[in-house]
């Protein structure tokens, strides 16, 4: 007899729907830190009173403009205070940027040569499918090598439904689901072949989730 079919039906949000709750890695120790994103829609994705909290160490963030340790190019520019030339500009690409390091760029007036410090504007990408917090722009707590690439989720949430899809052999969808998560997923997720190694590896997800489970503050991920 034929065995059933594991069934998935998709009505599930676009990616952004999944990012209220993520668990990234704190920038000072390294260890777990869960970043609170609500936000009124998933599209677009606007947080309010975002925060980020290590689960290990003090580190703690309150989510501000300009706030962005992930990769980037940074644009500064402004007018000299002395003499108002204009534009003084300078600019830096980051992969990452750590948790001290100042949201200024060093700049030095051609006219006058008044040294000053510039804030600078990042340019950014959340949802670019990087494994990165899309609030904070830190690398995801829960990610692990897969099939040549890198899988990963936001929390228990995002973990769960992807083994739920990955684990189906028929794959459905509701007829307003063109834009949901499962569809933007690349194709080596999607492909049956590599079904068993990309179950395992959200298998190595769930267990290193069990481990922030077991921390002392007890987190809803």
């Amino acid at each position: 007899m034929a065995k059933t079919p594991k069934r998935h039906l998709d009505k599930s949000g676009p990616l952004p729907s999944f990012a209220d709750t993520v668990i990234a890695v704190c920038p000072d120790c390294g260890g777990p830190a869960v970043s609170k994103n609500p936000s009124l829609y998933s599209i677009p994705f606007r947080p309010q009173d975002a925060r980020i909290q290590c689960l290990r160490c003090t580190f703690s963030r309150k989510g501000e403009k300009g706030l962005w340790f992930g990769p980037s190019t940074d644009v500064a520019k402004d007018r000299c205070p002395k003499c108002g030339f204009k534009w003084l500009v300078s600019t830096r690409s980051r992969r990452y940027r750590s948790a001290r390091q100042k949201l200024t760029i060093g700049a030095e007036c051609p006219a006058c040569q008044t040294r000053l410090e510039m804030p600078v504007r990042s340019h950014k990408k959340p949802f670019s499918g990087e494994a990165i917090d899309p609030v904070f722009g830190l690398p995801l707590w829960l990610q692990t090598p897969c099939c040549g690439h890198t899988i990963w989720a936001y929390n228990r949430r995002h973990l769960t439904q992807l083994q739920a899809y990955v684990a189906a052999t028929l794959r459905e969808r509701v007829p307003s689901g063109r834009w949901t998560m499962f569809t933007r997923l690349p194709q080596w997720i999607k492909s049956a072949k590599n079904r068993e190694a990309v179950m395992r590896s959200l298998h190595r997800l769930e267990l290193k989730l069990r481990k922030v489970g077991n921390t002392s503050q007890q987190p809803d991920v």
